[in-house]
């Protein structure tokens, strides 16, 4: 019985080895510096087309403590 264990367990790991690795997601885009000042809309676009350009991810906004509030009249996009 201990072997039949080892090699199930054998098997399993040879099983997941052998998986693509998607669970190594990219690390996430961010916009910001650590100050309100740093999160501009020109930062937003460029991590937009980042993320554009390899397929999609995660924005992440490092602007500080403060609220930070930016005004736009149309969606951003990484187009713009």
């Amino acid at each position: 019985m201990r072997m039949n264990g080892r090699l199930a367990r054998l098997l399993v790991v040879i099983a997941l080895l052998a998986l693509p690795q998607f669970a190594a997601a990219a690390k996430p885009l961010v916009v910001g510096a650590g100050t309100s000042a740093s999160c501009t809309e020109a930062a937003l676009k460029q991590a937009l087309a980042v993320a554009a350009g390899s397929g999609g991810g995660t924005i992440r906004f490092n602007c500080g403590r403060g609220l930070v509030s930016r005004a736009r009249d149309r969606p951003a996009q990484h187009d713009d």
